[in-house]
C-alpha cells in the first residue's frame, strides 16, 4: 500500500501518468471566466501545448524554484515532499533537471525516494536521462535510464549489487511536455482546450500519453490576495479517475488531487514536514456492518458497495457489478475463474521490469527448483503461491521495491508478497499481474484491509490467488480496485463503504 502511495506521488508531481485513450473535451467549469484576449506570438501556446514559448523559454533560464507539499490520504497526512525546476550542475546530461524528494509512511516504514530527470537546452528538448533512488528500512534500489540514439538504456543497483543493462524503447517525453502539467499560465489558458503529452513511466518502463485538459480559469482569494489561476484536467491511459491540478502564475502549483481520496498541498517547508501520520492497518480498513466468518471458507459473497463519486468500480476475474437504483453497487464475489486473458495483456504478465525482476538469477533458480518436473500450469501456481506463502515472513514494517530484495530479505508485507510471486511465475513463463483492493481481515476485526494479490493466466482466462494467504483461489472476500499498473484505485481512500445483506434463507 505504502509503495503503491508513492509511486501516484510521481504520478501526481510528474509527467509520468498517460493515457492512449480518446480525446475527448472537459466543458468548462461553472465558474470558468471568460476566454482571455488573443496573447503575443511569444505569450500563445505552442501548436499542440498549453504552455508558450515563454513560459519554456523562462522555466530553461531561471528554473523553478522548490515547492513544498503535503500529502494527504482520506483526510490523513501520510507523506510529504518538494519539487523543483533547476539549471543542471557541472557534469550532468542536459540544461534543465526536475528534481523530486519525496518521503512518506511513519516510523519504521518510512519510504524516501529522490527523482531526477534531465532535458534537453535546445528544441525539442528531450528526455535526456532519468535517475532514481528509494530507500526504505536499509534497503537501497537506484535506477538510471538513459538515452541512446532510439533506445534508453535501463540500469538498476539493488542494494550495491549492479544487475545486468536492458535496452528499451527510448521515449519521446520533453520538456515541453512535462510544463504542460505544471506551468500553464492562467493568462495564456483557454477553458475546453485539450493536449495529448507523452511522458515515460518508469513503474511500465514505457511511454504513457496523458491527455490535459484546461476546464477553470478564474480568479480565486489566496492569503487575502486575489489570485488568477487554471484548473486542469488529467486523465491516464487505463485510468478511470481524472486528476485535478490548480496552478497560478509563476509554474506554481496550488494543489493536485486524485478524486476525493488522494491530495497534494502546497504547503511552507516546516508544515509539509510535519504531523505525517502514515497508515493504520486497521484504523484505514473499511468497516462492514456484520460479521462474515471465516474468509478462507467463503467461496461467494455479496456486498453492496458504495464509491466515491467519479470512481468506477470494475468488473473482475472474480466479481460482477450492478447498479441499484440509489447508486449503491451490488458486488457479487466468486472464487472461479473469470476474464478471458487478451493476447496484450499475456504479453505486459509476462514482462521483466525494474522491480518484477523476474531475469534475476537467484529468482529464475528458485522458480525452476519449486516447479520441479510439474508440468500442470495450475499445480505449478499452486506450488509457488504456497512456497511465498511459507517462506516470506509477515511484517508489516517492509517495503521493499523489488522481487529480488524481497527474496534477500524473506520479508514483507502483502505487497512484498505478490510481488515476489508474480516474478516467479513469470520467470516460469506463467503470465501474472499485481492486483489491488481490499479484503475480510476476519470477525475480530469485521473490516475489510487494503491488500494487494495476483491473478494469473491459467487456461486462457485470469484467476485469482493470494500468495500473502497461502491461496491458490482466492477467497470470495477480496474486493477487486485495480489490475496491474492501475494507480488511481487510492481515490477510493476515505470515500468508500460496505455493507453486507444476510444470506436470504
Amino acid at each position: 500500500m505504502r509503495r503503491r502511495a508513492v509511486a501516484l506521488l510521481l504520478c501526481l508531481w510528474a509527467p509520468l501518468a498517460a493515457c492512449d485513450s480518446q480525446s475527448r473535451t472537459a466543458a468548462p467549469g461553472p465558474t470558468a471566466a471568460p476566454a482571455p484576449a488573443a496573447p503575443a506570438a511569444a505569450d500563445a501556446p505552442l501548436e499542440g501545448h498549453l504552455v508558450s514559448r515563454a513560459t519554456v523559454a523562462r522555466v530553461l533560464e531561471r528554473g523553478v524554484p522548490p515547492q513544498w507539499f503535503g500529502m494527504y490520504a482520506a483526510g490523513k497526512k501520510i507523506g510529504y515532499g518538494h519539487l523543483e525546476l533547476r539549471p543542471a550542475r557541472p557534469g550532468e546530461p542536459g540544461r534543465l533537471v526536475s528534481s523530486l524528494e519525496a518521503r512518506m509512511g511513519g516510523g519504521g516504514a518510512d519510504i524516501a525516494l529522490h527523482e531526477d530527470r534531465f532535458y534537453q537546452g535546445e528544441p525539442p528538448h528531450l528526455l535526456l536521462e532519468i535517475r532514481q533512488r528509494e530507500e526504505s528500512g536499509g534497503a537501497v534500489v537506484e535506477r538510471r535510464y538513459r538515452r541512446d540514439g532510439d533506445h534508453m538504456v535501463a540500469a538498476q543497483v539493488i542494494d550495491g549489487r549492479a544487475q545486468p543493462q536492458r535496452r528499451i524503447a527510448a521515449s519521446r517525453e520533453t520538456l515541453v511536455d512535462a510544463l504542460d502539467e505544471i506551468a500553464v499560465d492562467p493568462a495564456s489558458a483557454a477553458p475546453g482546450r485539450t493536449v495529448r503529452v507523452p511522458g515515460f513511466d518508469t513503474t511500465a518502463e514505457r511511454d504513457r500519453t496523458t491527455e490535459v485538459t484546461v476546464v477553470e480559469v478564474g480568479a480565486r482569494r489566496i492569503a487575502g490576495v486575489d489570485t488568477e489561476v487554471v484548473v486542469l484536467r488529467s486523465l491516464g491511459e487505463g485510468e478511470q479517475t481524472p486528476t485535478r491540478t490548480v496552478l497560478a502564475s509563476g509554474a506554481v502549483m496550488l494543489s493536485t488531487a486524485i478524486g476525493e481520496g488522494m491530495e497534494l498541498r502546497r504547503e511552507e517547508p516546516a508544515q509539509a514536514q510535519s504531523d505525517v501520520v502514515g497508515f493504520d492497518i486497521i484504523g484505514d480498513a473499511v468497516p462492514v456492518d456484520r460479521a462474515l466468518g471465516d474468509p478462507a471458507a467463503l467461496g461467494a459473497l455479496d456486498l453492496i458497495v458504495t464509491v466515491p463519486r467519479g470512481f468506477r468500480l470494475r468488473d473482475a476475474p472474480n466479481q460482477e457489478i450492478s447498479r441499484r437504483p440509489d447508486g449503491a453497487l451490488e458486488v457479487a464475489i466468486r472464487s472461479r475463474p473469470g476474464l478471458p486473458v487478451l493476447p496484450d495483456e499475456r504479453r505486459a504478465a509476462l514482462a521483466a521490469t525494474a522491480a518484477i525482476d523476474a531475469g534475476d538469477p537467484a529468482i529464475a533458480a528458485l522458480a525452476r527448483e519449486i516447479i520441479g518436473q510439474e508440468r500442470d500450469r495450475a499445480a505449478q501456481v499452486e506450488r509457488l503461491v504456497r512456497w511465498v506463502h511459507q517462506h516470506v515472513a509477515k511484517d508489516l514494517s517492509t517495503n521493499l521495491a523489488t522481487a529480488s530484495q524481497v527474496l534477500a530479505r524473506r520479508a514483507g508485507d502483502c505487497t512484498e508478497h505478490a510481488l515476489l510471486f508474480i516474478a516467479l511465475a513469470r520467470a516460469a513463463g506463467i503470465p501474472a499481474r499485481e492486483v489491488s483492493g481490499l479484503v475480510y481481515m476476519g470477525d475480530e476485526v469485521q473490516r475489510f484491509g487494503w491488500h494487494a494479490w495476483a491473478e494469473v493466466d491459467l487456461g486462457g482466462r485470469w484467476v485469482q490467488v493470494d500468495p500473502s494467504w497461502g491461496e491458490p483461489l482466492a477467497n470470495a472476500t477480496h474486493l477487486t480496485l485495480g489490475v496491474g499498473e492501475d494507480a488511481d484505485w487510492v481515490a477510493a481512500l476515505g470515500g468508500l463503504t460496505i455493507s453486507a445483506p444476510a444470506p436470504r434463507r
